[in-house]
């Protein structure tokens, strides 16, 4: 193992394959974003302060990772070597993004798991870098709630895994690229960033839906699915968290015991034709997030 991939593994627990496909997506979908992106004025600052956030999740987050694997109690599943890993890998993102749809549902529902969800939400410029505008402690928590119960159901196979990440990275950042993509239904099957902006929208009647990160199916079975608009693009962020907010705030708020100072929150105006329900205190309408 020479320096580079020594350095890679253990601040980022990444190999370098890996690095050079993030990194290479990255490139490609910001000269895409150039020329069809789906919204204007998308900054520079954006996507540095993003890019520390990745920084942060996979540096952190793996650190954390690795020691809590020492310390709690081993899983032991079947380890298999497969004929076609890739299409095992397949596999393991149909099984994960099942559990992924249920675990995405309680992060909008469960106060704690939305504070930490919260920073992802709360960019208002939502692009290729958006993808991994993620807390750090995602990395572990997503290890034990997606990854041990896919590997317990499938076995373990580490090629079709390496398959798996690749893929699945791979596809997470294009479906939030900032670019023109609208399919008609019978592909929306599959998640694409015209379906996952409006999963980041803060309308209201967008809340609480679009969870699926690769197959939107669950959201049409379990019924969450809004089909995306072919012209208008629903503004993102939340009301709480401004996109540029301090990061060193970000990266602990989540932990803290009183939330950090915030704007006053603005709720999104409630469509027409329906009412608020009586009974509900002003402190309740602006706590709500959105996303």
């Amino acid at each position: 193992m020479d320096m580079l991939e020594w350095l890679l593994d253990r601040l980022l627990g990444l190999t370098p394959t890996m690095a050079a496909t993030l990194v290479g997506m990255y490139v490609l979908m910001i000269v895409v974003e150039r020329f069809v992106p789906s919204e204007q004025g998308h900054t520079w600052a954006g996507r540095w302060r993003n890019f520390t956030y990745t920084l942060i999740y996979f540096g952190l987050g793996t650190l954390v990772l690795r020691l809590l694997r020492q310390y709690t109690p081993a899983f032991t599943p079947r380890i298999y070597e497969y004929q076609y890993p890739v299409l095992i890998a397949l596999a393991y993102i149909a099984v994960s993004d099942f559990f992924y749809y249920w675990y995405h549902r309680l992060q909008h529902r469960w106060p704690f798991l939305w504070r930490i969800h919260e920073l992802h939400h709360s960019d208002t410029e939502v692009n290729i870098t958006t993808s991994l505008r993620t807390h750090w402690i995602e990395r572990p928590v997503q290890y034990f709630v997606l990854g041990v119960p896919t590997f317990m159901i499938l076995g373990v196979d580490l090629h079709a895994i390496f398959w798996w990440v690749m893929i699945a990275q791979v596809w997470e950042m294009f479906t939030h690229a900032n670019v023109n993509c609208f399919v008609p239904r019978p592909a929306a099957v599959l998640c694409n960033p015209s379906i996952h902006r409006i999963h980041h929208s803060r309308l209201t009647e967008h809340h609480h839906c679009n969870f699926a990160q690769y197959l939107t199916l669950y959201d049409m079975i379990f019924g969450t699915y809004i089909p995306p608009n072919r012209t208008a693009i629903a503004p993102s962020g939340t009301s709480d968290v401004p996109s540029d907010y301090s990061v060193l705030m970000n990266i602990v708020r989540p932990f803290l015991l009183r939330r950090a100072a915030q704007p006053v929150a603005v709720p999104a105006e409630a469509p027409k034709g329906k009412r608020r329900k009586k009974g509900r205190s002003r402190k309740q309408v602006k706590s709500r997030h959105h996303g």
